[in-house]
């Protein structure tokens, strides 16, 4: 069996060819490597398979969500006097920006009311 040791610099396109492109379907890393080692050889091609098939976006996007990211529901504690605890987050960029340009809204939100 023949195999091309791919330098470098052309290691990524060969990647995204394996992975993302119509042939390669957005396989896993096990078959992206073994379709890759049909043709292609470079040392830590397990390593660079791996990362490259970790840091895809369309992969991240679309995975199951896995039993360790779930969160147990916990209750949102209330107080009892009003304007005592405060939330508040800054929304935005905002378009189209408002009259005065501004871009930005600050929210702030009462948890007892």
């Amino acid at each position: 069996m023949c195999q091309l040791c791919v330098p470098q610099s052309r290691r990524a396109s060969v990647l995204r060819l394996a992975h993302e492109s119509v042939f390669g379907g957005h396989l896993g890393e096990k078959k992206t490597r073994e379709w890759i080692r049909l043709s292609f050889v470079w040392p830590e091609l397990h390593k660079s398979v791996l990362q490259h098939v970790h840091e895809c976006c369309n992969c991240q996007l679309r995975s199951r969500p896995m039993t360790t990211d779930r969160v147990a529901i916990t209750p949102v504690t209330r107080c009892d006097v009003p304007f005592q605890v405060l939330n508040m987050d800054c929304i935005g960029p905002i378009e189209p920006p408002s009259s005065m340009g501004h871009r930005y809204c600050l929210c702030i939100v009462d948890n007892c009311t």
